[in-house]
């Protein structure tokens, strides 16, 4: 995939390190995770979805926030 729009779910599920460990395995190396949700505060939109080393924060703009895929090499 070359971009998954992730919009005010992100609060919800149980398991959101698995659901970013998936949308790290289908988004290609140069994809892009745009993300919104306003049940969260920015700080924590932040931390919850680069603390894995998936993604990077690319952009912040007013309420969407564009994460890209942090590959193999950029892990370590």
């Amino acid at each position: 995939m070359d971009v998954v729009l992730l919009y005010d779910t992100f609060h919800n599920p149980a398991l959101p390190e698995d659901v970013l460990g998936e949308l790290h395995r289908v988004l290609k190396p140069d994809g892009t995770l745009s993300f919104s949700d306003h049940h969260m505060k920015e700080k924590d939109i932040r931390t919850r979805v680069t603390q894995a080393g998936l993604f990077k924060l690319l952009t912040k703009g007013r309420k969407t926030y564009r994460f890209s895929k942090v590959g193999q090499t950029e892990k370590g």
